[in-house]
């Protein structure tokens, strides 16, 4: 089973980072290939699709990982009902609303690119959710093919459409061979016939279990694309170009970590949500690794940023270097975040998040606060930070309030972890004023490295228990 467990891991670490490659080097190839100003109009693309996925989307996969009974063939085909009501309703709002959306961005001409997008939330819909069936039980192949799949050859067309198209257009053509090919693999997959039904009493529970998550959803596309679309709305599609590039430099990693922390550590906490010690201790190590991953983040873009934003973008996406630092601390956070919402998924506690995330949003008030007094784009950044702060402290005192989630050790190895991160970026500072790429990249590296052997070295007692109760 241990074996079992470590080959799955590796197999879905793989896969999801493959997967954030591919996304990455899918804006760099294009960013590379098109004005900075054709890129932010190509960054409100992936802002409108993520604002229907985000704001219809009930997690129905996750109940199908979570709950005891998710290999029920009746459940999964209601699911898949579901989800298909989800995307043709998604699909509808998205063209109803491209116009005024591309009226809010001042780009009226684009119209009829937010319309044809409308069908990526339909094609999304029709998916078959074998998927999710196989992640319960530690089968990460599928999930990982369907992912990988349909990514490769999405980010092999960036760079032909991004060369024949020569602006914001090949960003369009990219989203929508993605999705098409996601469907159809999670097809080719399945072993299961794909059905349709709507059994009433599943159908009740699945809305019960989704329906804080949907709520979520509307505050996560706040806290995931708030800032940048108020960038996109105040100011102009270049200064929208240059913080997109810097936000999604620094996202790539943690939403990379993020889903492989949420496949792997959400079937073995929701196994064990009867054994208290063992969740507990479970629950702990996910906690610690959110931590160390954020601190990776955190400090790499902090010292590196700048040089990554420059070797990846280009010299002329520069200006995002004056916000990037405190990008990636935000990023850095909300990794840490990560970990207190798998444990309250795994409780069914759906809305623990939900009130975390209500927390979230007092960031986009600071920040809309801070551009009315004149602070510009690194006042929405600041905001944001402010909002991830207040979001995992609230996040952690609900899994120790509902779920009495031991995490004493666990605050003053954070507390250690930012004390580090803080000397150690203003002694960097103090130390060299100048910048340097490889110098920046190097040194980044290597102490970020320095930081991961520490925190792991203090996991090492919980590791060897769950070893010893077959983790």
């Amino acid at each position: 089973m241990a074996g079992k467990r470590l080959k799955g891991g590796l197999l879905l670490t793989g896969a999801n980072a493959a997967t954030a490659l591919c996304s990455f080097l899918r804006n760099v190839i294009i960013a590379r290939l098109i004005s900075v100003e054709d890129f932010g109009i190509a960054a409100t693309f992936a802002l409108t699709v993520a604002m229907i996925e985000m704001c219809s989307n009930i997690a129905i996969d996750r109940m199908l990982v979570q709950a005891p009974d998710g290999d029920d063939e009746n459940l999964q085909a209601t699911a898949h009902g579901i989800q298909i009501i989800q995307g043709v309703f998604g699909g509808a709002v998205l063209f109803a609303i491209a116009a005024p959306v591309a009226t809010v961005f001042d780009i009226p001409e684009v119209t009829w690119a937010f319309q044809l997008l409308a069908l990526v939330p339909v094609i999304r819909g029709i998916s078959h959710l074998d998927r999710a069936r196989f992640q319960r039980n530690m089968s990460f192949g599928p999930v990982s093919l369907v992912e990988v799949g349909s990514q490769i050859p999405a980010t092999l067309v960036a760079f032909p459409a991004g060369y024949f198209c020569g602006d914001y257009r090949a960003m369009l053509w990219v989203v929508l061979t993605q999705f098409v090919l996601y469907a159809f693999i999670s097809h080719a997959v399945a072993k299961r016939r794909y059905r349709v039904a709507f059994v009433g009493p599943l159908a009740r529970r699945a809305l019960s279990f989704g329906g804080p998550l949907l709520l979520n959803g509307f505050l996560m596309f706040g806290i995931f694309q708030g800032d940048r679309a108020i960038v996109g709305i105040w100011f102009s599609m270049s200064e929208m170009g240059w913080f997109s590039a810097a936000f999604a430099l620094t996202m790539a990693p943690t939403m990379m970590v993020s889903r492989v922390f949420q496949s792997f550590f959400l079937p073995e906490l929701a196994r064990a949500q009867d054994d208290t010690e063992k969740f507990n201790n479970i629950g702990i190590v996910v906690l610690q690794l959110s931590l160390l991953g954020g601190l990776i983040v955190a400090l790499g873009f902090a010292i590196a940023g700048p040089a990554f934003l420059e070797l990846f973008y280009g010299e002329q996406y520069l200006a995002g270097a004056s916000v990037i630092g405190i990008l990636g601390a935000m990023q850095g956070i909300r990794l840490m975040r990560v970990g207190p919402t798998i444990i309250s998924i795994a409780k069914a506690q759906t809305v623990a998040p939900l009130i975390a995330n209500i927390a979230r949003t007092t960031g986009l008030a600071i920040s809309i606060g801070a551009l009315m007094l004149g602070h510009g784009v690194i006042g929405i950044a600041i905001g944001s930070l402010i909002g991830e702060i207040l979001a995992i402290a609230t996040a952690l005192y609900l899994i120790v309030s509902r779920l009495s989630v031991p995490i004493s050790g666990f605050l003053i190895t954070s507390a250690a972890a930012v004390a580090f991160g803080l000397a150690t970026v203003l002694g960097y500072d103090l130390i060299f004023t100048n910048h340097s790429v490889w110098r920046d990249i190097g040194l980044g590296t290597l102490i970020t490295g320095l930081a991961a052997v520490c925190l792991l070295g203090s996991m090492r007692h919980t590791i060897r228990w769950l070893r010893r109760h077959d983790f």
